[in-house]
């Protein structure tokens, strides 16, 4: 398989900025090529338990706790991610909380259902061209970044004691920015291109979206 576009990690030191500051400690989707932390979740429980998984993420409820989710970007598995976490989020009043990493994409049922769901604390969206990740297929790529060409959601769900023991501060949000910088070579990414397909797209951070709960 010489694949990857469906699929880009973070940067280590976006992990570094969600350990310290928003106490995530696992990996919602994630293998044992790729994951952060020694435990996780991933699709293939019967190959990965020995290394770590705790296996599919649709099978994981927990009741506390703070978790990372940079699923694969398919509309569908994102569907089904944010229903399961609304899900978790009201079945419990302990502090539970979810840090969801996916592309930008209003008219896809995945997205919209995140950025309805009755537990967002704060959406963060991130320019194309001044961000990017670890290619998916680093394994058989010359280089092992990318820029990315769209915008980036980053949507913080919580309960209410998640959101009081883990808070979304300017702060985090601020270091979390600068963890997501692109860090592939300039001269390698054709901005001017992606700037025409995401005009929004002109400084760092295109929108900031603070809880609408009071």
């Amino acid at each position: 398989y010489r694949g990857g576009g469906f699929q880009a990690a973070i940067h280590t030191e976006c992990f570094d900025v969600l350990r310290s500051e928003m106490g995530v400690t696992l990996e919602c989707f994630a293998s044992p090529l790729n994951c952060r932390w020694s435990l996780f979740c991933s699709a293939c429980p019967d190959t990965d338990a020995p290394f770590g998984s705790l296996g599919s993420f649709f099978s994981f409820r927990p009741q506390q706790g703070s978790f990372q989710a940079n699923p694969p970007f398919d509309d569908l598995l994102i569907l089904h991610m944010a229903q399961h976490m609304d899900s978790l989020l009201a079945r419990t009043d302990l502090a539970l909380s979810f840090v969801v990493v996916i592309p930008e994409a209003e008219s896809k049922k995945g997205w919209a259902a995140l950025h309805r769901s009755a537990f967002l604390r704060h959406h963060l969206l991130l320019a194309a061209g001044l961000h990017g990740y670890k290619e998916g297929a680093q394994h058989n790529r010359a280089n092992t970044h990318r820029t990315a060409h769209h915008n980036t959601s980053v949507f913080f769900l919580q309960t209410k004691a998640g959101a009081s023991r883990w808070p979304v501060m300017q702060s985090m949000l601020k270091q979390l920015e600068v963890a997501f910088a692109s860090q592939q070579p300039t001269s390698t990414y054709d901005e001017g291109s992606a700037q025409r397909g995401t005009p929004k797209a002109r400084g760092r951070i295109v929108r900031e979206e603070p809880s609408r709960k009071k």
